[in-house]
């Protein structure tokens, strides 16, 4: 294992600004699709909403995905990714996210092809296998999990497509060891979702705002950035504001900057 390019990695995320958490998001990724052989890779943020007798009867124990950000979205991609979000909705959850739920709260790292996770001859003659690894080309992939807090996990994916090919013990070891060293990254990417923190995660359009506010411009130089009225910009910081729960831009900023620590 190259703790050298782990160390790395960390310190090139931790150069990115508060308000380039996207940026950041891809370059992980990216970097650690170089280091694992993995092909494509996603995020995850789920929240637990659903609590109490009700999470008993609820099909993800009441866990929902609150936010996913796909590395390389083409078109199929995104379909998949809108049919998965609406799972829970259509009680028709995958036993891969049923068995990865069961460990709630705890770090934890599969593959798909060691069976660590599931019985993988029983799962590949399911409907999701067949749509969401079959259709997809996935010969196999690795889970990381890291819980934020109670009620907030952070997930990464990586798929590979190359045929017969299965993730190594070796280079999911490594990816387990890159991802649980920066539980401050796994807060922030959180955070920039307004997820775990904020009452209901933020529109699109609050996220792009939110991430100039992050930033020094004013808000008339974020109004020109974003093609918005200063009068716009000044209603979705209120309102972004009002999710978080602070008072105005230094409290804002104060909360991105104790993520860190």
């Amino acid at each position: 294992m190259d703790n050298g390019k782990v160390v790395q990695l960390w310190d090139e995320l931790s150069e990115y600004g508060a308000h380039q958490s996207d940026a950041a998001l891809i370059h992980c990724m990216e970097r650690i699709c170089d280091l694992n052989g993995a092909d494509s890779a996603f995020w995850v943020g789920t929240v637990h909403v659903v609590k109490g007798d009700k999470s008993r009867l609820d099909p993800m124990s009441g866990w929902r995905v609150g936010a996913a950000h796909l590395l390389y979205a083409d078109e199929a991609a995104l379909q998949r990714k809108k049919q998965a979000m609406q799972e829970p909705n259509n009680n028709n959850v995958s036993v891969a996210t049923v068995q990865l739920l069961t460990k709630a709260g705890e770090f934890r790292a599969y593959t798909l092809g060691s069976g660590s996770l599931l019985n993988i001859d029983a799962f590949k003659k399911t409907d999701h296998y067949d749509f969401f690894y079959r259709q997809a080309g996935v010969e196999d992939r690795i889970w990381v999990v890291m819980p934020v807090s109670k009620d907030a996990e952070s997930c990464f994916c990586f798929d590979t497509h190359k045929k017969g090919r299965c993730f190594t013990q070796g280079e999911l070891d490594l990816t387990s060891q890159i991802l649980r060293g920066i539980k401050w990254f796994h807060r922030q990417l959180l955070l920039s979702h307004g997820l775990g923190i904020c009452l209901e995660p933020l529109t699109p359009s609050e996220r792009r705002v939110k991430q100039c506010l992050l930033s020094a411009d004013s808000e008339k130089e974020i109004a020109a950035k974003l093609s918005l009225s200063p009068g716009t910009v000044h209603q979705y910081a209120v309102r972004i504001y009002r999710k978080f729960g602070v008072k105005g831009r230094t409290e804002f900023m104060s909360l991105w900057l104790n993520s860190r620590l």
